[in-house]
């Protein structure tokens, strides 16, 4: 048990590090920052949200933070278990819910419809609390995945990034776990008992970005690392080897 507890408190303390130089590197973040949490239910963002309650005290942030959930409005939506986490964790929080689910049932472009309309509540919202920083729990996959979905189907390189300008400069979407893998959320999430609240998305079969993280999963059978090469190759771009 004592072994379990130091690999636990060693897995936070490296994750907070982390976190520290992604905040730090890109300015995320000050002390006193007001910011909304996005909360969807799943792992990543149940993670950030942990997180950065863990960092608040740790690092004596004094953070105002607010949880924002948006209910798409699916059947699955376990809107009480995420009412009993952010109670857990100390955040209050706000549930909007919307009929997305529907809206988009027909669009063929299903993903990039629901994701605009999120954002669009989320910003909403966060100008009603007069807060302009939105936390994300995008992390290197998410980053990699964003990559190649902008070059496979849109004819240009551009990704995430972990800290995005919004409306001239108006609002902030940023993330802190920009740095971390997929690996070390899921070594997080069991570390501490948490498991996604609010299940995949229905759609998500038909996703061409199901269809980039299937072959990223191929390529990983060669490069284990392949994610965190691509990732890495992001801050490496040789210009003189572009036209």
């Amino acid at each position: 048990m004592s072994n379990i507890r130091f690999n636990r408190r060693r897995l936070l303390s490296n994750s907070l590090s982390l976190i520290r130089q992604t905040i730090e590197k890109y300015q995320l973040l000050n002390e006193h920052s007001r910011f909304i949490i996005g909360l969807s239910g799943g792992l990543d963002s149940m993670v950030l949200a942990l997180l950065i309650k863990e960092y608040n005290l740790h690092f004596n942030q004094n953070w105002d933070i607010r949880l924002l959930h948006i209910d798409h409005g699916f059947s699955q939506s376990d809107i009480n278990g995420l009412k009993n986490f952010a109670v857990e964790i100390g955040f209050p929080l706000k549930t909007i819910k919307t009929n997305i689910a529907r809206s988009v049932a027909r669009a063929k472009d299903k993903c990039w419809r629901c994701s605009w309309k999120r954002r669009k509540l989320l910003l909403e919202n966060a100008e009603k609390y007069n807060i302009f920083n939105i936390a994300l729990g995008h992390h290197q996959n998410d980053v990699v995945e964003a990559l190649l979905l902008k070059m496979f189907f849109n004819s240009d390189i551009s990704t995430l990034v972990p800290k995005q300008s919004v409306i001239h400069g108006r609002f902030y979407f940023i993330r802190p776990l920009y740095s971390f893998t997929r690996e070390r959320i899921e070594k997080i999430g069991q570390a501490y008992n948490i498991t996604a609240i609010i299940k995949q998305c229905p759609y998500r079969q038909d996703s061409k970005r199901t269809m980039v993280r299937d072959l990223l999963e191929q390529l990983g059978q060669y490069n284990p690392q392949v994610v965190s090469s691509i990732f890495k190759s992001l801050g490496n771009i040789k210009t003189s080897y572009l036209p």
